[in-house]
């Protein structure tokens, strides 16, 4: 446990219940999978898993992403510093790891009860300097070099529409799952298409579900049991005031 950034104490822990796989796990990444402001944890080796954080949010957050001219345009090696409560924490830009892993881009912080970043500073590649102060929290933000905020999603604690946020794995063998979230109950439809656009399986035909986050599997077959063919096709979600689609890749 870091006591403060000064020290550090043993400390054990035991996790029961799924968050703890059994496998030949080879790589673990953190990302904020759900964009629910708290980091999901995935592994890789032995078969993808990805264990998903669910607590309630209580404590705040802010996620940032860069965006520059050039070829860089992620601005990868630049380093963000941000300052909040006293605490100055520091990520570099780098989407890789170690071996068998990634990190996505944007940098998340973790901000425990600070309601704003007092400081907020972006070394780009290259040397130039900006500084942003009074910067909200419990979002994500885009910084375009020199030219500021131009982009800012506010995701406070959840959706406010349904969210079809895609299938995993989505190069699928033995089915996949679709996960949505849902801001509040609501009746939901969701359904697979080739791509033709032909019917292929209804895995929800309106029936309702509570609101948060919810899985519902497809085991890669039509709707009178046979497998599927190898291919690309659609899923599509539906709520009385929402549609997404994404896609998924049947591989036999």
């Amino acid at each position: 446990m870091n006591e403060g950034g000064q020290e550090f104490q043993n400390s054990i822990r035991h996790t029961t219940g799924p968050a703890e796989p059994s496998g030949n796990w080879r790589g673990v990444s953190s990302c904020d999978y759900d964009l629910d402001g708290d980091l999901d944890i995935f592994l890789t080796g032995n078969g993808p898993r990805l264990l998903r954080n669910d607590r309630p949010a209580v404590r705040h957050w802010l996620r940032v992403g860069l965006r520059r001219d050039g070829a860089n345009r992620f601005g990868v090696g630049a380093r963000i510093r941000v300052i909040a409560n006293g605490v100055m924490q520091t990520r570099q830009v780098f989407p890789t790891g170690s071996w068998s892993r990634g990190d996505p881009l944007p940098a998340h912080f973790g901000l425990d009860m600070a309601g704003v970043v007092d400081s907020l500073e972006v070394r780009w590649p290259g040397g130039h300097v900006e500084r942003f102060t009074g910067v909200p929290v419990d979002r994500q933000m885009t910084l375009y070099e020199n030219h500021g905020i131009v982009g800012v999603e506010a995701e406070a604690r959840g959706p406010v529409t349904a969210v079809l946020k895609g299938c995993y794995p989505n190069h699928a063998s033995r089915g996949t799952v679709v996960a949505f979230d849902l801001p509040s109950p609501e009746r939901v439809k969701v359904r697979i298409y080739d791509l033709a656009g032909r019917l292929v399986r209804v895995l929800a035909d309106g029936e309702l579900r509570a609101r948060g986050a919810q899985e519902i599997r497809w085991d890669g077959r039509d709707g009178n049991g046979q497998a599927s063919a190898q291919g690309l096709y659609f899923v599509r979600l539906e709520t009385p005031g929402t549609r997404g689609q994404r896609k998924v890749m049947l591989i036999r």
